[in-house]
């Protein structure tokens, strides 16, 4: 049978919600063996520091390379690795994967929790990444890739909760993020609420909607001339473009 089961966190070396803490390097071990899928563009530090980590996979275990002085006094710093890590063999990624710990003698504790249902069905929409920005921000930054503040996912009920929050106000969106860029694409499913929301609240409720794809023109991809002198030329259409 197909192996379905993503891969699960045994250790976290220093350990999870550490405090007084300016790290070096991070270890995480799995029970299976690991790849990695896009580390760097998936994985979400909040907040932001300036240092891109350094990665290392060795069988079951992953080693992040970090920059202690990134680190500012008294702040809690989470670690949201999205699909970065998935199993060998099916590309399984390890859910909600996060890190948590503090610069200084204690992490914040807030959290925001909710549900996102299917405003057809009013049923859970399950599997949908959760991005939450700081407020005030711009909705047109949004919808063009602005990194997240905080992340998280919806579970079968569509349920969600994302903690280490400090006492600010956010916006917030769920999408599936079928090509895992934490940015929106249309054609995919997508919940929100315009309105901003402070650290603590405990009962969201976000109704979805599927979404429709644009039909962009054609275009070429790419383009280079042979050994033979032709020019070849990768130009994506769809049945419709071609007759």
């Amino acid at each position: 049978p197909r192996d379905e089961t993503p891969p699960r966190i045994l250790r976290f070396d220093p350990p999870n919600e550490s405090v007084r803490l300016q790290p070096t390097e991070l270890v995480m071990e799995f029970d299976e063996f690991l790849a990695l899928k896009n580390p760097n563009q998936q994985l979400i530090v909040s907040p932001p520091i300036s240092t891109q980590p350094e990665w290392k996979l060795r069988g079951k275990s992953v080693r992040l390379k970090l920059n202690p002085g990134d680190f500012m006094a008294n702040r809690t710093y989470v670690f949201s690795f999205g699909h970065a890590v998935v199993d060998l063999h099916e590309s399984n990624p390890a859910k909600d994967l996060k890190w948590a710990f503090s610069t200084g003698d204690a992490l914040d504790t807030l959290k925001v929790s909710g549900r996102v249902r299917d405003r057809m069905t009013r049923k859970g929409a399950s599997d949908l990444r959760l991005l939450l920005f700081e407020a005030p921000v711009q909705w047109d930054s949004i919808w063009a890739g602005k990194r997240p503040d905080a992340v998280g996912v919806t579970d079968e009920q569509g349920a969600f909760s994302i903690g280490y929050l400090s006492d600010v106000r956010f916006v917030g969106v769920a999408f599936d993020d079928v090509n895992g860029d934490y940015k929106w694409s249309p054609g995919e499913y997508l919940a929100l609420d315009t309105f901003s929301f402070r650290a603590g609240e405990n009962a969201l409720d976000w109704l979805g909607d599927e979404t429709e794809a644009v039909d962009l023109p054609a275009s070429i991809a790419s383009c280079r001339l042979d050994t033979t002198g032709l020019f070849r030329i990768l130009a994506e259409m769809n049945a419709d473009q071609m007759e």
